[in-house]
């Protein structure tokens, strides 16, 4: 992701996700350059004809089990509509999962709704328990 997203319609697909009002730019960019330097997280888009059509992130947990590993956990992942079904969403999951294993992440996870699981499937990811949310 780039500080230029923000006017390829970043916001405008995250809208796509749940409701998610455009911050002003200059807290976008002062956020995304913590995001670069911090190196625990990683966002990512999906761009079309110069356009934000995608966009993903890779939250990196320092766990204290498995020698102190790694777990990457996916995030608002998101595609726009028009292009739904094309491969933009299978392409950025592979994105994200290729980064958690370069990252040295032991096994990269995700929530999703039920009626995405199929989609999930087909990245490879594998259903595991169940999704548990307390909401403040």
């Amino acid at each position: 992701m780039e500080s230029e997203d923000y006017d390829r319609g970043l916001f405008e697909v995250l809208q796509q996700l749940t409701t998610s009002p455009k911050v002003e730019r200059q807290v976008f960019e002062k956020l995304l350059e913590e995001v670069k330097s911090d190196g625990y997280y990683h966002w990512m888009v999906v761009e079309v004809d110069g356009l934000v059509v995608g966009c993903g992130s890779l939250v990196v947990e320092r766990k204290l089990i498995h020698s102190c590993g790694l777990v990457g956990h996916v995030e608002d992942v998101v595609v726009d509509e028009s292009v739904r079904g094309k491969g933009a969403g299978k392409a950025l999951i592979k994105k994200l999962s290729e980064k958690a294993k370069e990252v040295g992440c032991y096994k990269a996870i995700l929530d999703c709704q039920d009626d995405r699981v199929p989609f999930y499937e087909k990245c490879d990811y594998n259903r595991r328990g169940a999704q548990m949310a307390l909401y403040f």
